[in-house]
C-alpha cells in the first residue's frame, strides 16, 4: 500500500534520488510531494464544482 502511494506520488528518477537520502529528509520529501498532489487534487475537484453549479444555474 504504501509502495502504490509513494509511486503515485513521485516519479522513477526521484524515487531512485530518494534512496540516497536519510529516513527523516525521505519521508518529509514524501509528505510534502503528497501535500503538493492533494492540493492540486482539491483545487481541481473546487472548479469541477463551480463549473457544474454554473451549467445547473443557466436555463
Amino acid at each position: 500500500m504504501a509502495r502504490k502511494l509513494i509511486t503515485a506520488v513521485l516519479s522513477e528518477s526521484e524515487l531512485k534520488a530518494l534512496r540516497a537520502v536519510p529516513f527523516i529528509q525521505r519521508n518529509k520529501i514524501i509528505q510534502d510531494k503528497l501535500n503538493q498532489k492533494m492540493k492540486t487534487r482539491i483545487m481541481q475537484l473546487r472548479a469541477e464544482e463551480e463549473k457544474r453549479k454554473k451549467e445547473k444555474f443557466i436555463f
